[in-house]
């Protein structure tokens, strides 16, 4: 089992950063740390038109069929995007689950984020912590030596 960073010295960071960005991005409880904002964001309206495309394709979900979302996604691209988020994938996810799945290699224009957090992990010499791992912050900070006993 990898460590954390705030568990390691740093000098194993520096050696190993891609690895602890890794561990980090295991232990959120929610990507908000690869979700797209801006640019990339989808506004409502055209979530909807691809919500209602598929809506209709399929007769209100009753028949849910590749023969019947493919004519959807073709004609209403933005219904990829919907139907991803029904079935409650990240944008990360869906790329790997894609790739495993089609042995087609699917980047992620999210990578922005990763390097963002080598930055992060490089720069607080590894004092990045989660909702997963706020419980150990106090021990593995220099906060420890304020802790009342």
């Amino acid at each position: 089992m990898m460590k954390y960073p705030f568990e390691v010295p740093f000098d194993e960071i520096q050696h190993d950063a891609e690895g602890y960005v890794d561990a980090v991005f295991l232990c959120l409880e929610s990507e908000f740390l690869v979700m797209p904002k801006g640019v990339g964001f989808v506004e409502y309206p055209a979530f909807e038109r691809g919500y209602e495309a598929l809506k209709t394709a399929t007769k209100g979900f009753a028949e849910f069929v590749p023969t019947k979302v493919l004519p959807a996604a073709l004609s209403v691209p933005i219904s990829i995007v919907v139907l991803r988020t029904m079935l409650g994938f990240t944008p990360p996810e869906w790329g790997y689950v894609t790739t495993q799945r089609t042995g087609v290699n699917v980047t992620q224009g999210f990578g922005v984020r990763r390097e963002d957090m080598k930055k992060m992990l490089l720069a607080t010499r590894g004092k990045v912590f989660t909702l997963k791992t706020l419980d150990r912050l106090i021990e593995h900070t220099r906060l420890k030596g304020f802790k009342t006993k």
